[in-house]
């Protein structure tokens, strides 16, 4: 018998839902709900599926509510099986933090997912219950409408015990090696400015402040070690893996002061009276308790922080005090007294890449007329011409845009700038007319101060020196500015009396915290009051600089350069650097 035209039919088992509901339509149509479920249960049996039966029997045949309950139990058995992959509330959190979601994007979000029945997701509470951890006890912040602040001692204390719970396991091994008074926890610490805020529709009881400007002062944990019992030798028993990132950047205080010379001296003053009422931190590890002291070293600063710190002027050397007319006269600066002191401020390794740029800018914006001050008409329009000419082929070649005002923060020569016209000397000396030697040379003295590593003094010394001296052959007309002098020329000084790496002791983590200040006061505060605005900034800034909820954060992907030759031959060899080694470029405008 042949079989018919058309398509074949598909057997039950693989037609869709809908012809299966239209193949089974007549025995809905003839039989009851009852008959069907009994005949299921047979069929079932049958065929061998007993368990199946069994289950359709107890749910169609026992009393009306059964079949609720085997419903409610199915879940809590789903339920259980998911709790084994559920996310712990500290990666909750890191995940909350690593994605800016706000408390109601999180409910929505496990919400959705609780409906497809999957529970990986503790519920909001808990989360709220992790980020009071990371709190200091209430009684140590103190927030007003124009300010908010966390005490020095009490935010060093939550700092180093959150540390010492992520290194518990290494501290125990080796706590009984330690001699007990050694341990010592070293920070960073500065203050930045921030101009051109976003003045919030919200009412201040003293008409004479302004949120506009912005004061922050932040610390960042940089290492914590000991001395062994047996050989009193240095031990490192936890180093920060990112100190210039902002993931360990601990908010001190903020306050809605302009940044003069004024503010930066009572802030400094401020800071170091508490500085000097400090305590040891106790923690308990393992069944010791133990005693960490806390060191801080204010090199989180730019130059204008040191000019104000040392009453100097910004065109004035604060190490030396030599002026710009007698900068270029290296035996004479080099023979000045130094003020000791000013070593421990470091070098502004992020600010150093601006001023060096900007140095080499204005040397070629002059080639034509030679002068260090530009005052007649004639100069000044070749001047302008030439500047004009130079920011175009940068901005069509090389795509950087220089020299240009940015409203409410400053221009657009940033760090990023400056690193892009370093990494191509040679096309920057073809565009700029400059000694394509200088230009080299400049890029390896701050990689080198940015690199992180241990560095050769006196290799550095002598290199930076002869740099110096090339500068001078070159471009003797251009006062050499106070900011490349005082690397020039002190770096290795600097270097030398620096207790870590010069390049751990950057001020880029406050510098980008500025741009986390806007976005978590935009999305992550209550706008009811001042007060309570501040409140919830000052939360965030804790939680996301916390020591467990960064380590379990993932650290953002950083471009990765080879350090060159250069560069090596001016770091110690006891950091066993290979030569393919290869360093993260640090970017002021991220994390």
């Amino acid at each position: 018998m042949t079989e018919g035209r058309g398509r074949p039919k598909k057997p039950f088992q693989e037609s869709c839902e809908k012809t299966k509901k239209r193949k089974v339509q007549h025995l809905l149509d003839s039989h009851s709900s009852q008959e069907l479920a009994f005949a299921s249960r047979l069929s079932l049996h049958r065929s061998g599926k007993r368990h199946a039966s069994s289950v359709i029997q107890e749910v169609t045949e026992k009393t009306p509510t059964r079949a609720h309950k085997f419903k409610k139990a199915y879940k809590m058995s789903m339920r259980k099986s998911n709790n084994n992959k559920m996310f712990s509330p500290e990666e909750v959190l890191a995940i909350l933090v690593d994605l800016n979601l706000t408390k109601q994007q999180y409910m929505t979000l496990r919400q959705r997912l609780k409906e497809k029945e999957v529970y990986v997701f503790p519920s909001y509470d808990v989360i709220k219950s992790v980020k009071k951890e990371c709190y200091p006890p209430d009684h140590n912040i103190v927030v007003s409408e124009s300010s908010a602040e966390i005490k020095l001692q009490a935010i060093l204390n939550i700092t180093t015990s959150r540390i010492v719970k992520v290194q518990d396991i290494v501290l125990q091994q080796c706590i009984n090696d330690i001699q007990p008074d050694s341990v010592e926890c070293i920070y960073k610490w500065g203050f930045d400015g921030s101009s051109g805020q976003r003045e919030y529709k919200q009412k201040f009881t003293n008409d004479t402040f302004c949120d506009s400007n912005l004061l922050m002062t932040s610390l960042v944990p940089i290492q914590i070690h000991g001395l062994q019992k047996s050989n009193s030798e240095k031990i490192t028993l936890w180093k920060n893996p990112r100190p210039s990132s902002t993931k360990f950047c601990r908010p001190v205080r903020f306050l809605f002061e302009k940044e003069t010379k004024d503010t930066i001296k009572n802030e400094v003053m401020y800071i170091e009276n508490q500085i000097n009422d400090l305590e040891p931190t106790k923690v308990i590890i393992g069944s010791t308790n133990l005693k960490i002291n806390n060191k801080l070293l204010l090199t989180m600063i730019d130059g204008k922080v040191c000019n104000s710190i040392t009453d100097t002027s910004s065109q004035v050397c604060y190490i030396c005090g030599v002026s710009p007319k007698y900068t270029n006269n290296l035996e004479l600066a080099k023979n000045r007294t130094n003020n000791v002191s000013t070593y421990s401020f470091g070098l502004s390794t992020l600010h150093a890449h601006i001023r060096f740029f900007e140095c080499l800018m204005h040397i070629s914006y002059r080639l034509e007329v030679k002068k260090w001050q530009i005052r007649s008409p004639e100069d000044k329009q070749s001047f302008k011409r030439r500047k004009t000419y130079i920011i175009n082929r940068f901005r069509k070649e090389v795509g950087i845009i220089i020299d240009q005002p940015k409203q409410g923060c400053g221009s657009s020569n940033d760090g990023n700038t400056a690193r892009r016209f370093f990494e191509n000397a040679l096309l920057s000396a073809e565009i700029t007319g400059l000694n394509v030697e200088l230009i080299s040379r400049f890029g390896v003295i701050l990689a080198t101060i940015s690199s992180g590593f241990h560095i050769n003094i006196s290799a550095f010394e002598k290199y930076a020196m002869d740099t110096a001296k090339l500068y001078i052959e070159y471009y003797n007309w251009y006062y050499m500015p106070a900011s490349v002098h005082k690397i020039l020329l002190h770096g290795a000084d600097v270097i030398k009396h620096c207790l870590l790496p010069i390049g751990q002791l950057s001020e880029e983590a406050s510098e980008a915290r500025n741009k986390h200040y806007r976005s978590f006061r935009e999305h992550f505060t209550r706008k009811t009051s001042r007060i309570d605005t501040n409140i919830d900034l000052l939360h965030r800034l804790i939680v996301t600089s916390d020591p467990v909820i960064s380590s379990i954060r993932p650290n953002p992907s950083k471009k990765m350069v080879p350090i060159s030759p250069e560069v090596l031959t001016l770091l110690t060899s006891s950091d066993s650097i290979p030569r393919e080694k290869t360093v993260a470029i640090p970017n002021s405008e991220s994390e």
